[in-house]
């Protein structure tokens, strides 16, 4: 029903286009492989990019609505209810307050899963 858009694919792209070709070069004339070129040129280069595409996935998934409401509407004993569907389903019920909460809540997640991608991928100021 969902389908991973050409968004990330795109951003992945222009990331790898943006890798200078001169690192390359210099690596095969030190005898590198082509897996060590994509071990230690390709990955770190990537880094950023690869830091943006996963975070930018993962609130997708996380955000997830449209297939939960037209398939399952928070599915059998609220199986494949998910947080933004949840704040969805409080709104029509008039509880404004609990909605609210859970869309805190679903705030502070992202954030923190931000903060873990951005510590995890090591992507600092200077790399950029």
């Amino acid at each position: 029903m969902t389908l991973w858009g050409f968004g990330p694919w795109i951003l992945l792209l222009a990331g790898l286009l943006a890798i200078p070709r001169e690192l390359y070069e210099a690596a095969r004339v030190d005898g590198a492989t082509p897996g060590r070129e994509f071990l230690y040129i390709t990955l770190p280069q990537l880094r950023p990019t690869l830091m943006v595409v996963t975070t930018l996935q993962v609130i997708a998934g996380l955000k997830i609505f449209v297939p939960i409401y037209v398939l399952t509407s928070g599915g059998p004993a609220n199986a494949s209810l998910s947080l933004y569907f949840l704040v969805f389903q409080k709104i029509n019920q008039y509880k404004l307050a609990y909605a609210t909460t859970v869309g805190w809540v679903f705030t502070t997640i992202v954030t923190a899963f931000a903060i873990i991608t951005a510590v995890a991928f090591r992507v600092r100021r200077d790399d950029a």
